[in-house]
């Protein structure tokens, strides 16, 4: 039992990265061979890719339909099944859609050590 709400769980978080991560690979330029080096800037630390996977996990709960959690949508309307997941697809690519050319929400120093977080600050890209 356990095992089949950890596995339901891990789905609802599954389908909002899967868009937000196929999204950033199209959009925000990660399939720019050029741009390799950026992936190991040390001095990210987040981006808003996160936040619109956050986003998108949240605006799924009310239609969570599960032995562990069931929300307010699923319960007045069971026959409609669960929808969670492509209400968190949905709803992490607006989010992404809406932040993706901002700058980085926190990045480390300019010595990229692991020390003071300065926010909205862009990061160097490293080439």
């Amino acid at each position: 039992m356990v095992l089949v709400v950890f596995l339901n769980l891990t789905a609802y978080f599954i389908a909002p990265f899967a868009a937000v991560l196929l999204l950033d690979f199209y959009l925000g330029g990660r399939s720019d061979p050029s741009r390799i080096a950026e992936l190991y800037d040390r001095r990210r630390v987040l981006d808003w890719g996160f936040v619109a996977w956050a986003g998108g996990v949240a605006a799924s709960v009310p239609f969570w339909q599960s032995s562990f959690y069931t929300g307010p949508f699923s319960k007045a309307f069971p026959g409609a099944g669960d929808l969670s997941m492509f209400v968190a697809a949905g709803a992490g690519v607006v989010l992404y859609l809406l932040t993706y050319r901002l700058k980085p929400l926190w990045v480390r120093g300019p010595s990229g050590d692991s020390g003071e977080l300065t926010s909205g600050k862009p990061s160097a890209i490293v080439s």
